[in-house]
């Protein structure tokens, strides 16, 4: 079951190269935190000037269904998987698949599904997919990345600097950066 009917990530919106400014992890209305519906936060980053986003709802891929290429903006498709030991987006998602069996549609932070004995385990399974695996907001508590067997093979990016609207990001951002 694909979720992005309407929407084709493979049309160009710039074929200029150069740098590119955008937000790899942006929530809607269909996370339990975002407070706009898609369409709205893809006008947003329009007129904040962005070139693409990343939607990554926790557990959910229901704004996909509002997008359409009339937005004018590259979105990437993508999930934040929201664990009680840490969230971690994954990209490139464009399709319901068996991993998500369990804990989707749950918006909230939910243990690791018992049929992966490690989050290295889910991770290698979203990798083999030919999806981007990147550890959100690591070091911010009370949702800093606990799972420290984690296999860094499968970690493709981390993200380095979060929300500064956040006020624990003020101390969170930094040492983020000083680790990396």
């Amino acid at each position: 079951m694909y979720f992005l009917t309407g929407y084709s990530i493979s049309k160009v919106f710039n074929p200029k190269s150069g740098w590119y400014c955008g937000d790899f992890h942006v929530h809607t209305n269909a996370s339990m935190d975002g407070d706009y519906p898609p369409a709205e936060v893809a006008g947003k980053a329009r007129a904040e000037g962005l070139d693409f986003i990343s939607i990554t709802d926790h557990n959910t891929v229901e704004g996909f269904s509002e997008l359409d290429e009339n937005l004018g903006l590259l979105i990437i498709p993508g999930v934040e998987v929201t664990l009680n030991k840490g969230h971690f987006n994954v990209f490139g998602i464009r399709e319901r698949r068996h991993w998500m069996d369990g804990f989707f549609a749950s918006k909230k932070a939910v243990p690791l599904p018992v049929r992966y004995q490690t989050v290295t385990e889910l991770m290698r399974q979203t990798a083999q997919e030919g999806l981007l695996n990147s550890i959100n907001h690591p070091l911010l508590q009370p949702w800093e990345w606990q799972y420290s067997d984690t296999d860094l093979q499968y970690i493709h990016c981390v993200e380095l600097w979060n929300d500064l609207s956040w006020p624990d990001n003020v101390y969170a951002n930094p040492k983020t950066v000083e680790l990396w």
